[in-house]
């Protein structure tokens, strides 16, 4: 697992430096209107919207595990690499 209090970066207009989001890490802005987060995990960089879909629960408050993000409110998993829901 890893800590996934979500560094806030206002707006990711102009990009973010790669140094902003450590590898293990969430950051979580604004790109034209939309809200996201931001995951570095195993070199490789994600971005997916930043609530969960059922109880808008932010996605910056809950828990990176593996390739997914875990709701904080009711744990359901949204895939890093697709945004897909699911439950485990």
């Amino acid at each position: 697992m890893t800590d996934t209090k979500a560094a806030t970066h206002t707006t990711f207009e102009q990009g973010v430096p790669i140094a902003e989001i450590p590898d293990g890490k969430t950051l979580s802005g604004k790109f034209d209107g939309n809200e996201l987060l931001l995951v570095h995990k195993g070199g490789e960089f994600f971005a997916i919207g930043a609530h969960c879909t059922h109880y808008g629960g932010q996605l910056s408050d809950g828990l990176v595990v593996d390739d997914t993000v875990r709701c904080p409110r009711h744990h359901a998993c949204f895939s890093l690499r697709t945004g897909e829901f699911f439950f485990e």
